[in-house]
């Protein structure tokens, strides 16, 4: 879950530079999930396009990168 939360805040800010600063419409922010990638409590979480939602992550602990969902 907290990941879930770290992933939308991601994704609220990157929107929100591409938006000039403002709030985000609904659009924006959902465009923001594209290509994101951010720290999670579990290392670091990169989303891929829209099209694929798979998450990805790396694992401090493990060099390998692990598909987690498709």
């Amino acid at each position: 879950m907290a990941t879930a939360f770290l992933g939308a805040k991601a994704a609220y800010e990157k929107a929100m530079k591409v938006a000039g600063g403002k709030a985000p419409s609904e659009d924006e922010f959902i465009k923001g999930f594209e290509y994101l990638k951010f720290e999670s409590v579990a290392g670091i979480a990169r989303l891929l396009s829209q099209d694929d939602l798979a998450v990805v992550k790396d694992r401090p602990f493990d060099p390998k990168i692990e598909l987690l969902c498709r």
